[in-house]
């Protein structure tokens, strides 16, 4: 297994410890679902710890019975899913599945999850808060434009633009829920 990102790009990514928490060895592994050029979707035992993944190419939304989860067991998922913009992840954390539990999760085009079902509750859970600064009438905020990209995927298809040479975008009243270093990334 290999990750191929530059390493300044992980040490802040909201997935950074399941990524170095991920096994190297399974003692188990089950096809979900998958169709040839389409998607897939794996889940892998380690020990207690199940790892499901999924890819898709087109936009669909992921549905499965835990089914492959001991009976009786409880677990906790840890999830890793499509954020609003391609290169924006989220977190979601569900608690007290069960085998005859359903799942639903929704893929971006091109998208896809990792997530940890785990009876333990010591994986992380990290924090992550997102702040836009695009205004939805075109107007000018912070001396920047306002563009409109009907592609864009992000912010209701509009981005900000023309930032740099004494223009400049900031942002006040961010809350963080205790004191501490946290890391800022801008799409």
């Amino acid at each position: 297994q290999h990750i191929i990102d530059a390493p300044g790009n992980l040490k802040y990514n909201i997935a950074n410890d399941f990524l170095k928490k991920l096994p190297a060895a399974w003692d188990n592994t089950k096809c979900l679902e998958a169709e040839m050029e389409k998607y897939v979707t794996i889940a892998r035992q380690k020990g207690e710890d199940w790892y499901v993944a999924s890819l898709t190419n087109d936009a669909r939304v992921f549905e499965s019975l835990l089914s492959f989860l001991p009976a009786g067991n409880t677990y906790n998922a840890y999830i890793y899913m499509d954020g609003d913009c391609p290169s924006e992840m989220k977190f979601e954390y569900r608690e007290n599945l069960r085998s005859t539990d359903k799942v639903t999760l929704p893929m971006a085009k091109e998208g896809g999850f990792a997530m940890i079902l785990s009876p333990s509750m010591t994986h992380s859970s990290p924090l992550h808060l997102k702040y836009e600064a695009e205004s939805t009438d075109n107007t000018i905020p912070f001396g920047v434009a306002v563009k409109s990209d009907e592609d864009s995927l992000c912010s209701n298809a509009k981005y900000l633009t023309s930032i740099g040479k004494g223009r400049s975008v900031t942002f006040r009243k961010i809350t963080v829920p205790q004191s501490g270093t946290y890391a800022v990334t801008f799409y």
